[in-house]
């Protein structure tokens, strides 16, 4: 994948299609066919590329440039996102068990660990008219594999995915507790999963703050928890009232 910075677009290039925008009419469109260094060559485009998506300072728009610097860093410095064109990272093998393959990726996305669907949303509501294929659901997290023997017969595959939830994500000592949607705070699904031969096993571990009303300000001293709203739950026939 490639970057090009042209007089009015900014482009991003596979082998196989490349993606405009349009850095004056703030559009976003896609084509069928690769951006390649002798096509720009021998076009008007008067584009260069930008190695490892790095952008040249003596650019005049500074908004731009610490837009681009600060999706340099999160997506090339942190460590902590991941995403693959084959696999629903998002999902479960639970939760991806019934789903229908032929659906795409980012319509089978979990939203909860969809990081990059807002950024994604302008390509999600032209999907008619764009390549999909540049709608790639972003998890953050950890992902990990490996490879062993059992015995002679078997071998084995570990993988071993953590899933960061999108809602209610903050630094830990200043994100506490439970919104009103139910979102805890830095809620974590892990998941362990085990391949040998046709089987296949999956082991799920939940974690996230205590899913009460709380909070904890500071942390030099170590405070107490302040617990900031109690709720009462009331039961008449079944139903609850909050």
């Amino acid at each position: 994948m490639k970057l090009y910075k042209a007089n009015d677009s900014w482009i991003v290039t596979t082998e196989e299609s490349s993606l405009w925008f349009n850095r004056r009419s703030l559009s976003v469109y896609t084509k069928k066919e690769p951006i390649t260094d002798q096509f720009l060559a021998s076009s008007a485009w008067d584009a260069s590329f930008e190695s490892d998506a790095k952008v040249n300072s003596s650019s005049n728009n500074k908004y731009e440039l610490r837009c681009i610097e600060e999706l340099r860093l999160w997506y090339q410095e942190t460590q902590c996102f991941y995403y693959s064109s084959t696999y629903d990272l998002t999902n479960s093998m639970q939760r991806s068990y019934n789903h229908d393959d032929t659906i795409p990726l980012w319509k089978r996305a979990d939203e909860r660990y969809f990081w990059n669907r807002a950024m994604l949303s302008e390509l999600i509501d032209q999907e008619e008219h764009l390549d999909t294929r540049w709608i790639q659901p972003i998890i953050m997290g950890y992902l990990s594999e490996c490879h062993f023997e059992v015995d002679q017969e078997t071998n084995a595959q570990l993988i071993l995915i953590s899933r960061r939830n999108c809602h209610r994500a903050g630094v830990r000592m200043h994100c506490r507790g439970i919104d009103n949607d139910g979102n805890v705070a830095n809620y974590v699904e892990t998941e362990q999963i085990l391949w040998t031969g046709n089987n296949v096993m999956s082991f799920i571990m939940i974690r996230g703050s205590v899913p009460i009303y709380w909070s904890q300000p500071g942390i030099r001293y170590r405070p107490p928890p302040k617990i900031d709203r109690i709720v009462i739950i009331v039961f008449y026939g079944g139903c609850a009232n909050l």
